[in-house]
């Protein structure tokens, strides 16, 4: 099973400073922390409440504690209101790096336990743009999204397909990559495509 520790979550969700990265919230090396406003701060009864609130109400002990599960992950994002604070292509490399890993090839549980669109996108970033040398031609991009509809093997929609693609494809790549089995062969430089009149 693949967890979230301390450096993952800091990694993840860009956190610049671990004593205030959520109003109340401090991250220590166990786990993220809620720590109630201070006395002499001016707050409605309710607000502060709200800024106390811990999902086992026991401040002893963390709100999410270190090392947690992807879902437990998940479900604190959601509760603190920041799911969207993790960044897409982040967590893809973090997905990838980890199935890489030799403690978890990709026919175990760990790997399974993520959404099919995320292990589609690792698995198109895998085949068209992992170690694919900048002189090769591009594949079409059709390629590339027929190989996401097949990899994904259930009913979907072209606009999944394109989120998925999105997804896989590293930042610093403005088109298509190139199929594992054509960089395995590849000698030198790809042949030029030819300019077509606009």
């Amino acid at each position: 099973m693949i967890n979230i520790g301390y450096a993952e979550f800091i990694k993840l969700c860009r956190v610049d400073d671990v004593h205030d990265w959520m109003p109340c919230l401090e991250i220590r090396h166990d786990g993220v922390w809620v720590i109630p406003p201070e006395d002499d701060l001016l707050l409605t009864p309710n607000e502060r409440a709200i800024l106390s609130q811990h999902p086992d109400k026991d401040l002893t002990r963390p709100s999410l504690s270190f090392p947690c599960s992807l879902k437990e992950f998940q479900n604190f994002l959601e509760d603190v209101g920041c799911y969207g604070c993790v960044d897409a292509f982040d967590m893809a490399a973090f997905i990838l790096g980890e199935t890489e890993s030799p403690r978890f090839p990709e026919s175990t549980i760990a790997y399974r336990e993520f959404p099919d669109a995320i292990q589609v996108a690792c698995d198109v970033y895998q085949e068209f743009w992992h170690h694919k040398p900048s002189t090769m031609n591009p594949a079409p991009v059709r390629t590339i999204e027929a190989y996401a509809r097949t990899r994904l093997n259930r009913t979907t929609s072209n606009q999944e397909v394109k989120n998925i693609v999105a997804l896989a494809r590293p930042r610093e790549e403005k088109r298509g990559g190139a199929p594992a089995l054509d960089r395995e062969t590849y000698k030198g430089k790809s042949r030029k495509t030819k300019n077509t009149p606009h």
